[in-house]
């Protein structure tokens, strides 16, 4: 019995890597898209950033176009004005050029307006663009940190399967099968019992059931969560305890 008692704890040891691997294997991928939704969500705002950029830009290429055009034909009227003899004319003429001055003059005004909040948009979007770079590079180092704990994880879910097999094949059927149920509703499955109270749910067990465990002929169940529970002092010998720590380290 204390054999058996012993082979369901390496069971345990090997279902504690494996539900390890597959909690990395389930949680490491999502992390992973969150990184990348994050650094989507960065590219998101700094390409709507220099759309907006070109945006003014074009505005202010076609503003200083039409203050081009305004100003020719400031000059013609100027010419035109000196041909005029008639009074009345020449005076309709000149607050027609006064008029175009004035809206030379505020388009001048916020031709410089925008000027100023290109090179200002322009700083913002270099700055951006760098924490961009440096955020990239972050989460590349990151993305490269999780795969490796995938493949990791991987590669012990193979072995920590061959391993089960293995533990399994050496268990009874019936305590195997009694395990396997209590697995399938709480881990860990066995647990032990130290001062009298169960590690599992850190409840007191009755203090006649806590001697039986002393002689490690039975297999015991905690009242209250129902995993098997042991004294480790009565199922392994110091040897067999430098081992269980090795094993588990692994």
């Amino acid at each position: 019995m204390k054999e058996q008692l012993r082979r369901l704890v390496e069971l345990q040891k090997v279902d504690d890597l494996l539900i390890d691997a597959n909690r990395t294997l389930k949680s490491a991928p999502v992390q992973i898209e969150e990184l990348d939704e994050q650094l989507n969500k960065f590219l998101s705002m700094l390409n709507k950033e220099k759309e907006h950029l070109e945006e003014t830009l074009v505005w202010q290429r076609s503003q200083e176009q039409f203050l081009k055009e305004e100003q020719d034909r400031i000059q013609k009227t100027k010419q035109q004005l000196q041909q005029v003899k008639n009074a009345r004319e020449y005076s309709a003429m000149q607050r027609q050029l006064e008029s175009a001055k004035k809206a030379v003059g505020d388009r001048e005004e916020e031709i410089l307006r925008v000027l100023g909040a290109i090179e200002e948009s322009r700083a913002t979007l270099k700055r951006h663009e760098e924490e961009f770079n440096a955020l990239e590079k972050e989460i590349l180092e990151q993305k490269d940190d999780l795969q490796k704990e995938i493949d990791e994880a991987k590669a012990k879910k193979e072995s920590m399967a061959a391993r089960r097999k293995e533990a399994c094949s050496d268990i009874d059927d019936k305590y195997l099968m009694q395990f396997e149920r209590i697995a399938d509703r709480i881990q860990p499955a066995i647990v032990e019992a130290v001062d009298g109270v169960c590690t599992g749910c850190h409840m007191s067990i009755r203090p006649q059931q806590y001697n039986v465990l002393h002689s490690a002929d039975t297999f015991e169940q905690c009242p209250r969560c129902q995993r098997f529970i042991y004294l480790k002092s009565a199922v392994f010998d110091e040897d067999d305890e430098d081992e269980e720590e090795t094993s588990s380290e692994e």
